[in-house]
């Protein structure tokens, strides 16, 4: 509901102004769904609404037509573009990001994204919102495992065996105690790795 002058903020000068700069570029942001975006996260963020809405959801129900549950998938959206442009590509549409919200995190959302690419371009289509859907649900059915059973002792002795030898390259008298503080550092985590697997073997020796 629009509540200009009922709700107790007065916005400064300046405020009003970029209040008023927003509310022009935001009429003329139509088609281009990231600059939309970084617009009403800067009336969010700064809170320009509050001179004449209670709420930023208020505000954009009814200057937008958007309601909040919209507004948070395309502020979403566009985190989720940034992030795909810097470690994939720039995606040139909203509804090629959406799918992507269903995964975990960033990294699952820029591999489904880059999978989708590959397919694309090997079959020399265009990419779609149905592709990346494929993709997204690909990584749920089927996601990488995640094996973990902690290092060996050869990993450890390889570990250690490789850092002396570093040391010896190079090794003088005066690099004595350099060494000797790698060895106890080795050493350290030798305990510790041996801990570990006990805990989580039932004291089971470590596997060679």
């Amino acid at each position: 509901m629009h509540q200009t002058g009922t709700t107790g903020h007065v916005l400064n000068s300046a405020d009003k102004c970029e209040f008023k700069r927003h509310r022009t570029r935001l009429a003329k942001s139509e088609g281009d769904w990231r600059k939309k975006a970084e617009i009403l996260r800067e009336i969010r963020d700064r809170r320009l609404f509050r001179e004449e809405w209670r709420t930023f959801e208020g505000f954009c129900r009814c200057e937008l037509e958007m309601g909040k549950t919209n507004v948070n998938r395309l502020l979403q959206c566009a985190e989720v573009a940034a992030f795909l442009a810097t470690k994939v590509a720039a995606p040139k549409r909203e509804a090629h990001v959406r799918p992507l919200l269903r995964l975990r995190n960033n990294h699952a959302r820029a591999a489904a994204f880059q999978r989708a690419l590959n397919i694309a371009e090997k079959a020399g289509k265009n990419l779609t919102g149905a592709l990346i859907n494929r993709t997204v649900k690909d990584a749920i059915e089927k996601p990488v495992p995640e094996v973990s059973t902690g290092p060996t002792k050869a990993a450890v002795m390889t570990r250690i065996c490789r850092s002396i030898a570093s040391g010896l390259e190079e090794f003088d008298v005066l690099q004595l105690e350099r060494l000797e503080t790698a060895l106890a550092s080795f050493k350290a985590e030798w305990l510790r790795v041996q801990s570990t697997h006990a805990d989580t073997q039932g004291g089971k020796e470590l596997p060679s």
